[in-house]
């Protein structure tokens, strides 16, 4: 995605400061001490660079080849290894055949491109994705390969801070006086909208965050997920363990490929 289109998302940018402000906002009115600010400030660039991240890094994207389909052919690497492109079905399909092991592999017209494992066509971003987990509309981009780490952190983030601006709100609501004028009515009233609207989003960002912190113990992708390729998995607590300190590495501290 370019970075026009980046430049598009400015209002999610202004709408996370205005979030970040009433945060700030419910630390000064709540009295809090010095720890709650510092970990407020620390959860809060988290969550900033986080964004930022999921906004510019490449989440994976696998660039067109502007080349022309190589017609019905075989190629030998190997004495038992050969790979065949042959049209069937009105579709491209690439074979590779390892001694007596086959893969059938098929082709993106848009992309032009055969899609190995875990690449993915996406229709809104027109590319197709390494290791796709879901096209985010909020962001307007993929999360996959290279941005699923920082999503991980952006979304328990937000929540936490969607928990504090539900008790800024809350916190308005007790302290105003309704009885001096109309403008306090109006706020008291404004502020019952917004701490009902809040805690409905804070509720489904909880179970969006259990669903996630799922997919992660599990190793598994939303889209995965989605299409129920796999149905169930149970949660082996004693692999989740292993998973934590062996698996997970590659969506927390795996390096970002460009």
């Amino acid at each position: 995605m370019s970075l026009q289109k980046n430049y598009r998302n400015i209002w999610i940018y202004l709408l996370h400061l205005l979030i970040y402000s009433l945060d700030i906002q419910y630390i000064i009115l709540s009295k809090s001490s010095l720890l709650q600010h510092n970990f407020m400030l620390f959860i809060m660039i988290i969550n900033l660079l986080a964004l930022i991240k999921l906004c510019f890094v490449n989440p994976g994207y696998v660039f067109k080849k502007f080349k022309n389909l190589n017609q019905e052919s075989v190629v030998k690497f190997t004495k038992n290894t050969e790979r065949k492109i042959y049209f069937n079905d009105n579709r491209w399909l690439l074979l590779i055949k390892i001694q007596d092991q086959e893969k059938i592999y098929k082709y993106c017209e848009e992309c032009n491109i055969f899609k190995v494992e875990k690449i993915s066509h996406c229709r809104e971003c027109n590319c197709c994705v390494h290791e796709m987990d879901h096209h985010c509309f909020w962001l307007r981009r993929c999360v996959a390969r290279n941005t699923i780490k920082y999503f991980y952190f952006y979304i328990f983030s937000i929540t936490f801070f969607l928990h504090y601006l539900m008790l800024t709100f809350k916190t308005v609501i007790v302290l105003i006086d309704t009885s001096k004028s109309i403008i306090f009515k109006l706020i008291f009233c404004l502020s019952g909208i917004c701490f009902i609207f809040t805690l409905f989003i804070y509720m489904l960002l909880c179970i969006y965050s259990i669903y996630y912190i799922y997919l992660a113990l599990t190793n598994i992708s939303s889209r995965e997920f989605i299409k129920n390729i796999i149905r169930y998995r149970k949660i082996d607590i004693k692999q989740c363990i292993l998973r934590i300190f062996q698996n997970q590495k590659q969506i927390i501290c795996e390096p970002v490929q460009i």
